[in-house]
């Protein structure tokens, strides 16, 4: 390859190549440009945003136009640069391309051309070179050879850098990294299919609405919920990723699955199906159902018997002292008036519903203390005449 020679050439010097594949054999530089334009709706507005942004920027010569001279003329055929230089020859005269639209005529005459050159730096190259250059650019990778675009991945990477990504998937992919140590276009194997399902208006719902400083520590871990969860139907599937959900009702399939799981880690959190015993503790010692506490008192569960003292001599069930009066025990026997020895014991009858067993007993002079039954609700008492 020689070494290109560089020169400023005006405009009206330089020449669309007529055999361009874009323009399809043009006849004229009009011509070429018009098939340039008309490619499709969608070709004739980016060449019309092509023609703003040098009005607006300049024209960047970072990007060299490369021409070969026709003949022994002043005159060059660019090789390598037709939008670029259709670019140029719309904001020159509008008015001349009168295949333009309405609309776009009008914003090319506003545009201001105090940025737009009149010459720009051509790299002048043979025909042979011209031709391996465009081949290099256009016809693909050619095994490295050629130009390798950016996967969506890296586009997408540089969106953020930039500050330009702000889809679901870039709010949340910083976040999501610095957590799980991937990107989400990473974990779930490329960022179409992250796109594809996280832009699902229910699994939006799910994980619920991220704000312009991007989700919570939560929201991510719901995230990656989702992304495992169809990751594991796609392995169930046999099939990849972005085949397994292609289609709108495959990804909000997830949902009941994920809903699903979601009640199973909660019932293994209560142990019992969802219904929550209470934690065996020292208070209760059966699982969670509070009985009253064994103390000195009462040497019995709560149920306090009387201390065998000096009063009683029968543990706690009390017997009238033995006096001069009656000399017997506590049976009172009346001083020499000849009536019938007698003896009266004093009862109190407890009769209470105690844990749906009824208890029904004559107990002579026996003391409960109140006691709490959470069973029954209310206070089991039983008072000692």
């Amino acid at each position: 390859m020689s070494k290109p020679k560089r020169e400023n050439i005006k405009i009206e010097k330089l020449h669309q190549l007529t055999t361009n594949p874009r323009t399809i054999d043009a006849v004229s530089d009009f011509d070429a440009v018009e098939k340039l334009y008309k490619v499709n709706r969608q070709a004739s507005s980016h060449l019309i945003n092509l023609a703003l942004e040098i009005a607006d920027k300049g024209f960047d010569e970072n990007e060299p136009i490369y021409a070969v001279q026709h003949g022994n003329t002043n005159e060059y055929d660019v090789y390598e640069g037709n939008r670029r230089l259709a670019a140029l020859n719309l904001l020159s005269d509008p008015n001349k391309y009168g295949f333009l639209s309405k609309k776009h005529k009008k914003v090319l005459q506003q545009a201001n051309l105090d940025k737009v050159p009149t010459e720009v730096e051509v790299t002048i190259v043979n025909k042979d070179e011209a031709q391996r250059i465009m081949a290099r650019n256009h016809d693909g990778m050619q095994n490295g050879i050629g130009r390798v675009a950016w996967d969506t991945e890296s586009s997408r990477r540089y969106a953020r850098s930039m500050g330009k990504d702000a889809s679901y998937v870039g709010k949340a992919t910083s976040l999501f990294k610095n957590m799980f140590g991937k990107t989400i276009g990473e974990y779930i194997g490329g960022i179409t299919s992250a796109d594809r399902i996280l832009n699902n208006k229910a699994i939006q719902m799910y994980i619920g609405a991220v704000g312009s400083s991007g989700p919570t520590s939560e929201q991510v871990e719901k995230i990656k919920r989702v992304l495992d969860e169809a990751k594991l139907v796609s392995d169930e599937k046999d099939m990849a990723i972005s085949r397994t959900f292609g289609k709108k009702k495959d990804i909000e399939a997830l949902i009941p699955r994920l809903e699903q799981k979601n009640a199973k880690e909660n019932d293994d959190q209560t142990g019992n199906s969802g219904v929550e015993i209470p934690v065996n503790d020292d208070q209760t010692g059966n699982n969670g159902v509070e009985m009253p506490v064994n103390d000195d008192q009462t040497g019995n569960s709560g149920v306090e018997i009387p201390v065998n003292n000096d009063q009683t001599g029968n543990n706690g069930v009390e017997m009238p002292v033995n006096d001069d009066q009656t000399g017997n025990n506590g049976v009172d026997v009346s001083a020499g008036d000849g009536q019938t020895n007698s003896s009266e014991v004093h009862e109190n009858t407890i009769s209470e519903d105690v844990s749906n067993h009824k208890l029904n007993k004559s107990v002579p002079f026996v003391k409960v203390d109140p006691i709490y039954s959470r069973k029954s609700a209310q206070y089991l008492r039983v008072v000692r005449r």
